[in-house]
């Protein structure tokens, strides 16, 4: 949130008679901050989907086994079931895309967690480093 030290001198020049105009203001600077926050998130996932789906998109060429397999494995489920042999290889095409799609959406969330999970413990890690260097100071005060 690179918006707080501007939310926090808005609420520092408030005077104390417009207190509550103060509050309504910080509010809504900390709503438009947390929307600017989401949206980043939001145009990061989007990144990280287009970026999958292409690196999909390079793995289904026709040579590929994997395609080949599986575009014969719904074609030959879908002819057992009465559909004629191009409605099933329209409908196989279909599935595949829709498991990229869905593929792809699985690797976005994944990264994005990553993410999330690092960030996170970089902060924790930064406050245990903190904590230890409070300790070692309070040490060397309790000894002199």
């Amino acid at each position: 949130m690179k918006h707080i030290p501007n939310i926090l001198k808005e609420y520092g020049i408030c005077t104390t008679k417009g207190g509550m105009t103060g509050i309504v203001i910080v509010t809504y600077s900390r709503f438009i901050a947390g929307l600017n926050s989401i949206a980043g998130f939001y145009t990061m996932q989007l990144n990280y989907n287009q970026q999958f789906k292409m690196s999909f998109l390079d793995k289904l060429a026709p040579d590929n086994d994997n395609l080949l397999q599986r575009t014969e494995l719904y074609k030959n489920l879908l002819v057992s079931k009465g559909y004629t042999s191009g409605e099933a290889t329209g409908i196989s095409n279909m599935l595949i895309a829709k498991s990229t799609g869905v593929q792809s959406e699985l690797l976005t969330i994944r990264a994005i967690f990553l993410i999330a999970a690092i960030a996170m413990a970089v902060a924790f890690f930064i406050l245990i480093l903190f904590a230890v260097i409070n300790k070692i100071k309070a040490a060397r005060n309790s000894n002199d």
